[in-house]
């Protein structure tokens, strides 16, 4: 089913953004227009993309392109330039506030508490070719950093060498102080990774006191580790090389317990917290301040909420987008 648009320069829940343009998913948005202001979309074609512009009134303009060369006249057309590539194109519509450019409907995940989705399979969060993944949530935009490279198999993602790759996360989020949270991580990592390899991180060095952090990381092959600094839950054996995986973890700051999900189950739980700093910054496929354990494989999602997901909404999650990656 097709996601439902609506442009609106005041804030929006339950829905993807790009720019000004809400992306509903799952059940979000559907319903009246007059009521919910939100407009039915087209899905792109396979292979090729739809594209939206705002107009001042009957919802916005909508283009269909079969694939990349009709990007490119169409979006020459519209932005009056002479672009030779559908990356160009892709792009142009990542800066701007009243267009957007869509490769796929994007599937009915959960949006309620979600804070961060970077997503480097769907064009409005990466173009395919470009140094940064837009966060389809809010203003938490990504900086890839020596390289990361983009890969196209499995929908698109982001592929780290294990050498110096990484992502640098926005700075001074909050959502992880005195408070629940959930990680989920879509990964794969390669058949010859490091012994241990920190894919994720929230960091934080308060002046004249301890780093802190919260990491989720493999460690001696096969096994997954979710942490706050110096506090660990552990499970082992859990994960294999070259397959692909979503991984959940999350923290309830109410009775201090912490849970690992693997491919929409429960397979660890403990007490761990709490985690109280502030400022962190999100690093994505290293240990932010170490510069240590770079990670070696592919990265295609990473997504924050500021709440403890339910156990159904972590398999919703998983059977909405397992399907990309063979699952």
């Amino acid at each position: 089913m097709s996601n439902p648009i609506k442009y609106s320069t005041g804030s929006e829940s339950l829905a993807l953004k790009k720019g000004n343009f809400y992306i509903g998913t799952g059940d979000v948005g559907k319903g009246p227009t007059s009521t919910t202001g939100y407009y039915n979309g087209i899905t792109p074609p396979t292979g090729g993309y739809t594209v939206y512009l705002n107009k001042a009134s009957g919802g916005p303009s909508i283009y269909t392109c079969a694939n990349d060369t009709e990007l490119i006249s169409i979006t020459n057309s519209i932005a009056g330039t002479s672009y030779t590539t559908a990356n160009e194109c892709l792009i142009y519509y990542a800066g701007q506030n009243d267009k957007v450019c869509l490769n796929r409907d994007y599937e009915g995940i959960v949006t309620d508490g979600l804070v961060f989705n970077v997503d480097a399979g769907f064009t409005p969060s990466y173009p395919k070719n470009e140094t940064t993944w837009y966060d389809v949530v809010g203003s938490g935009d990504s900086t890839l950093i020596n390289g990361p490279s983009y890969d196209s198999l499995n929908g698109g993602s982001i592929d780290f060498d294990g050498s110096n790759d990484s992502v640098n996360g926005p700075i001074n989020v909050t959502w992880f102080s005195n408070s629940s949270f959930t990680i989920e991580s879509w990964f794969k990592f390669d058949s010859s990774p490091p012994t241990e390899q920190l894919w994720f991180s929230a960091n934080q060095s308060p002046p004249g006191g301890t780093q802190q952090d919260i990491h989720l990381r493999v460690m001696s092959g096969t096994g997954l580790r979710f942490g706050f600094y110096s506090n660990d839950l552990d499970a082992y054996g859990v994960v294999s090389h070259s397959n692909w995986y979503q991984v959940v973890c999350w923290y309830d700051y109410s009775n201090d317990n912490s849970k690992i999900f693997i491919n929409g189950s429960q397979i660890a739980s403990g007490n761990q917290g709490p985690y109280t700093p502030e400022n962190a910054q999100i690093g994505i496929g290293y240990w932010r301040n170490r510069n240590v354990q770079y990670f070696k494989g592919n990265i295609a999602i990473t997504r924050i909420y500021n709440r403890a997901i339910t156990s159904d909404e972590v398999l919703q999650n998983f059977n909405v987008q397992k399907g990309r990656f063979g699952l």
